[in-house]
């Protein structure tokens, strides 16, 4: 965890060499679940700008998970990670086809909005204004703004939920000068 919160601060090469050793470790003892560590290396890659590895290492946590039903719920953050990588990536019905999985599992197994709930709003908020459709838009980024407010307004997704927040709000006021439908 300490090596993916320096990925979070921007310091991604210390962060990608210990969580690639510690992912070599984990599979060369057969532990039963190298799968959250490569998880945690797919989100330092795509933290450090580098999507492709990063799709490509959370495609092997999601081998490693399967189908089965004991481990669902680690299925989350990794659609999470592949979502947020495809936007990345302009990949855009990628993404969201995986954020709204992830964004049902975790209105389903938490009652109340997290960060990485608040990321999955961003991201697909993200998306479908890059697919012109930003009333679709609209509510997920209200929400994601919204719990940001609340948990901490100095964060760097505090900034983006704003960001974003504003930028629909203009295309959505553009179309309505311009007599579109939102």
């Amino acid at each position: 965890w300490a090596a993916l919160a320096q990925a979070h601060l921007g310091e991604a090469a210390p962060a990608l060499a210990e969580l690639r050793r510690v992912t070599a470790v984990f599979k060369a003892s057969n532990f039963a679940g190298p799968y959250r560590v490569l998880g945690l290396l797919g989100e330092a890659q795509r933290l450090a700008g580098d999507f492709d590895a990063a799709l490509a290492t959370q495609a092997e946590a999601l081998a490693l998970i399967g189908d089965d039903p004991a481990l669902m719920s680690q299925r989350l953050p990794v659609q999470r990670e592949i979502g947020l990588a495809e936007v990345e990536r302009g990949h855009f019905g990628a993404a969201i086809a995986a954020l709204e999985q992830a964004l049902a599992g975790l209105r389903a197994q938490q009652p109340h909005a997290t960060p990485e709930r608040a990321d999955v709003l961003l991201g697909l908020g993200r998306a479908h204004i890059a697919m012109g459709s930003p009333a679709l838009a609209l509510p997920l980024l209200q929400e994601a703004d919204q719990f940001w407010r609340g948990f901490d307004a100095s964060t760097r997704g505090a900034r983006d939920a704003g960001f974003w927040l504003h930028r629909c709000h203009e295309l959505l006021g553009s179309r309505a000068q311009a007599g579109q439908a939102p």
